[in-house]
């Protein structure tokens, strides 16, 4: 499969023909993403551990030791990721952001 493949023959089973290969890969992944029944809830409640996480650890950093820290920041890393990857498959807004907002 490649870009030429999908001009060619467009891009069946996929709704609105993507245009490039990493589009074709992202809406492939988001469509059977979503299919997996309680994925995506299951990936939305950790990163929301993830920010209730990060937000008791802003009230007590002064008092960790650099192990914890690091600790700390590669949390942070796959929170980042978390997001990146909601933000690229067009879910960050409509599954994410509002679940977020709710616990501020």
């Amino acid at each position: 499969l490649d870009r030429s493949h999908l001009l060619a023959h467009g891009a069946p089973l996929l709704p609105d023909a993507p245009r490039s290969l990493w589009q074709c890969g992202l809406t492939m992944f988001r469509l059977d993403f979503e299919a997996k029944v309680g994925v995506l809830d299951k990936v939305l409640y950790r990163a929301l551990l993830l920010v209730d996480d990060d937000r008791r650890r802003a009230l007590s950093d002064a008092g960790l030791a650099l192990h914890e820290r690091c600790e700390h920041r590669d949390r942070l890393c796959v929170l980042g990721a978390f997001a990146g990857m909601l933000v690229q498959l067009g879910l960050y807004s409509s599954a994410f952001e509002s679940r977020l907002l709710d616990r501020a």
